[in-house]
């Protein structure tokens, strides 16, 4: 993951509604479905998300926004 991509919003130590470092949320590139992703899968920008709702798979680049908390 590049620091610098403009669909990544870092909120690391700055939201109360998760426990930061075990949660962070993607937003599907197809149907606006925001779904978790977990830290081992945000540290690997070379392995594809999968939207739970529309079965699209992208890689973290292609998706909307990417909330990291």
């Amino acid at each position: 993951m590049k620091k610098n991509d403009k669909n990544i919003i870092n909120y690391k130590n700055a939201v109360s509604w998760e426990k930061t470092g075990n949660a962070s949320w993607a937003q599907c590139k197809e149907c606006d479905n925001w779904f978790n992703i977990g830290p081992s899968i945000i540290s690997k920008p070379e392995i594809k998300l999968h939207c739970p709702n529309c079965h699209k798979e992208f890689f973290q680049e292609e998706s909307k926004k990417i909330i990291i908390a």
